[in-house]
């Protein structure tokens, strides 16, 4: 049975840019065949109602960026929702408060714009990122889990192709 989520490996660093594969029991990387060796850390909070990661409400994205690097992970797992992926809301400015000018984020007025900032924040320290689709709607995991049930992916509101 198929798993009700989608994980998107994004490793662009430098001249290391390449998908990961495996080879034998090992991740490497495809373009030189080096060995990674994963060591990740969760950025939760874009899945929820706020459609960005936790955090920048208070701290700049370079802040946190640099956090995850000097905790010794190479890799960072993000989660979103279908509903962010289909609708790209905008965004709150209280919940990206923390982003200052230096961040140099081109925008943060929708959910996308801010999405980028931090994918690129990251990249730029080597970390590899695991974009995760967490939820259906833009909630609170358990949130209406009952009556939803989060688990599909083909709910009220949201295809297989909006999934897709």
């Amino acid at each position: 049975m198929w798993s009700a989520f989608m994980i998107l490996f994004i490793w662009v660093c430098g001249a290391g840019a390449g998908s990961l594969v495996t080879q034998g029991p090992c991740l490497v990387n495809s373009t030189d065949s080096r060995r990674i060796h994963l060591k990740c850390a969760n950025w939760y909070g874009a899945h929820q109602e706020l459609f960005v990661v936790g955090g920048l409400e208070c701290r700049s994205v370079s802040y946190l960026a640099d956090k995850f690097k000097k905790t010794g992970a190479n890799c960072a797992r993000v989660q979103y929702s279908v509903e962010m992926a289909k609708y790209n809301p905008p965004v709150l400015p209280s919940s990206v408060a923390g982003i200052v000018p230096s961040d140099e984020c081109v925008s943060t007025a929708r959910a996308f714009d801010v999405m980028d900032c931090v994918v690129r924040h990251l990249q730029e320290r080597c970390i590899l990122l695991i974009c995760y689709c967490h939820k259906s709607d833009g909630t609170w995991v358990g949130a209406n889990d009952q009556k939803y049930n989060q688990g599909l992916w083909n709910l009220r509101g949201f295809s297989s192709e909006d999934w897709v």
